[in-house]
């Protein structure tokens, strides 16, 4: 739990830079989806999934932004193994992102960041856990996507992103390919 104030209090300082007051019509909000593709261990012993979530992005500069969210995902095991459990993921990530123009109203973006993950297991397997059945570790992730501005300036993201999580005794990591809208 203290990830995620440490991640917010980073967020809202971010924007605090060089001011005295956000400046709150620099704040775009919006949700996303997402299809994420585990790999390591993960990806050997629980099944792909499907993300929602919440977005923020704060506007540093005309093709700077700070970003970050929630995410929230549930991964079900597979067939190899049966003694592992069922997990809720839920990802909080800080990003960095710069956009680049492709066309009237198209934008290439990149950027990257950390991000915060927290694994909740379920089940009969989990209880087997005792106290340690949840986990948080962090990771880090480069991102790419392709933006495109529609009307009243909302903007729709379609995006790919790798994140590597910090974890023992193997790394693992997650493919994320999703969309974001962001409405206001």
């Amino acid at each position: 739990m203290a990830y995620y104030l440490i991640l917010g209090v980073m967020f809202i300082s971010v924007t605090c830079v060089n001011s005295q007051e956000i400046e709150w019509e620099r704040v775009s909000g919006g949700i996303s989806i997402s299809y994420l593709q585990p790999n390591g261990d993960m990806g050997k012993y629980w099944n792909n999934s499907f993300g929602l979530g919440g977005e923020l992005k704060y506007e540093l500069s005309k093709r700077t932004y700070l970003a970050t969210g929630i995410q929230f995902s549930s991964f079900s095991k597979n067939n190899i193994k049966k003694s592992v459990p069922n997990f809720y993921f839920i990802s909080i990530p800080l990003e960095i992102k710069f956009i680049f123009l492709i066309a009237n109203g198209l934008h290439l973006s990149t950027g990257g960041g950390i991000q915060s993950n927290t694994f909740m297991f379920l089940g009969p397997e989990a209880e087997k856990l005792d106290d340690n059945d949840t986990e948080s570790e962090f990771g880090i992730f480069i991102a790419l996507g392709i933006e495109t501005i529609s009307f009243n300036e909302h903007t729709l993201e379609f995006y790919s992103k790798y994140q590597t999580i910090f974890s023992s005794p193997e790394q693992i990591g997650i493919l994320f390919i999703g969309m974001r809208f962001f409405f206001f």
